[in-house]
Parts: structure tokens; C-alpha cells; sequence
């Protein structure tokens, strides 16, 4: 499971926190690429550079 490396990466105390944040972005993500078949919604990755 997750949970070892969520622990370990928050700390035992906040893992519940953590664990509960993550569960929602991912259930958002899941919804919002998924609205209209997928068709709604894009992701584009860039590069940005200062001019040389």
C-alpha cells in the first residue's frame, strides 16, 4: 500500500491528513478528465526558459 510512504514522507503524525488530501485530488482528477468522455478537459506541458 501507499500508506508506509505517505507516513514516511509526512510524518506518522500527519500521514491521515495527507492520505486524505492526495484520496481528493486524485477523485477530482479522475472526474475532471473524465466529464464530457474526455474531451473537456486538457493537459499541456511547457518549458519555460529565460531569452538568451
Amino acid at each position: 500500500t501507499l500508506w508506509p510512504v505517505i507516513a514516511q514522507t509526512y510524518g506518522e503524525k500527519d500521514a491521515a491528513v495527507w492520505w486524505t488530501r492526495w484520496r481528493l485530488f486524485f477523485m477530482a482528477c479522475a472526474e475532471l478528465f473524465g466529464y464530457d468522455g474526455g474531451n473537456e478537459w486538457w493537459v499541456s506541458h511547457y518549458l519555460f526558459e529565460p531569452r538568451a
